[in-house]
């Protein structure tokens, strides 16, 4: 929520909790999509991921549509169309 009130996003829990700040970004959740903002709350990498990974050496791995496929404690996240972007969303190979 901003100063004005507004609704921004969610923040996505991994875990037992909200989503850990990883190399200065943490995931969020908009419309049913998942993007990326900043220790300063920032949307950096807009919503528009269906799954994705924390980053790792400047990169994410990030997928456009996933299954969730439940494994009794823990949710696996599975697609043949993962690939990675770095900090400012742009997809590297």
């Amino acid at each position: 929520i901003d100063n004005k009130g507004k609704y921004l996003y969610d923040v996505k829990w991994f875990e037992n909790g909200p989503d850990y700040v990883s190399e200065g970004l943490f995931r969020i959740i908009k419309n049913g999509k998942i993007g990326y903002a900043n220790e300063k709350g920032e949307v950096i990498i807009e919503a528009q991921f269906e799954c994705t990974s924390p980053f790792e050496d400047g990169r994410a791995r990030v997928t456009y549509s996933c299954d969730l496929i439940d494994d009794g404690e823990h949710k696996i996240m599975q697609s043949d169309h993962w690939f990675y972007i770095d900090k400012t969303g742009n997809k590297i190979d």
